[in-house]
């Protein structure tokens, strides 16, 4: 009702003596002609992102994120000793991760094709600083679901869950990378799992400006702010006793 009283009076001013009814009828054929057009225009752009992200998705993601997220489950159960196969090695999980992303680093993003430089360095030379491969390792996967989850925004591939999912994996990694400068791999497990362990919610922060800088310090408060969430408990409060 708006929109037809406004081009109503604007067509009453500028067409004096023309009959209202013709300029308002060509207004809003000119009106609906732009909105039509500008409307063709994003839904071509959301098909392009659309074919774009699958293809990424066919060479990449599919071929990343099964090994990724089963890794990540493996080390977040505090029963994997009981549950897994003693044939399954969970470290040959994420190295095929990194291996199909070599593959096909052309689809890194420029973020994750920093980290993955940083990585690789690690196999010529040290950086003098004392950096953990194994953090660093961790961080890569960090940043490749990042990008997973950046690509697909806007394309409907993944439901709400899916996503949820996808944030809580990278959650893990990235706490992962961080715990791995403070503690050995068995306690950084135990970090990892108290949400498995204990009754408590963890809200699945980002923190890519922390590994893409490779802060320690902020690492550090990192990994106390998630023990602190289980202070009350022994076994946390300990590990937390010693990184503080």
């Amino acid at each position: 009702m708006f929109f037809s009283k406004t081009a109503e009076t604007w067509a009453s001013n500028n067409f004096i003596g023309v009959p209202k009814y013709v300029v308002f009828t060509a207004v809003v054929t000119i009106i609906a002609a732009v909105l039509g057009q500008a409307m063709s225009h994003l839904l071509a752009l959301n098909r392009q992102r659309i074919d774009f992200f699958m293809q990424k998705y066919q060479d990449l993601y599919s071929q990343v994120i099964i090994y990724a997220s089963n890794y990540m489950l493996i080390k977040l159960n505090p029963r994997k000793n009981h549950d897994v196969h003693e044939a399954v090695v969970e470290n040959d999980l994420l190295e095929i991760t990194i291996n199909n992303l070599t593959e096909n680093i052309r689809y890194a993003s420029p973020r994750l094709l920093k980290v993955y430089e940083r990585y690789v360095s690690y196999d010529y030379a040290s950086d003098g600083i004392g950096n953990n491969k194994e953090s660093e390792k961790h961080a890569l996967i960090y940043f490749l679901i990042d990008d997973i989850l950046r690509a697909s925004k806007w394309t409907r591939v993944y439901s709400r869950n899916d996503r949820r999912e996808l944030k809580k994996f990278r959650y893990y990694f990235g706490l992962y990378a961080s715990a791995l400068n403070y503690f050995e791999n068995e306690y950084v497990e135990t970090i990892i799992q108290m949400e498995n362990w204990i009754s408590v919610k963890v809200k699945y922060k980002k923190f890519e400006d922390v590994l893409l800088s490779r802060d320690i310090n902020k690492m550090r408060i990192i990994v106390s702010s998630h023990l602190n969430k289980g202070k009350k408990h022994k076994m946390f409060s300990t590990l937390l006793e010693k990184i503080e």
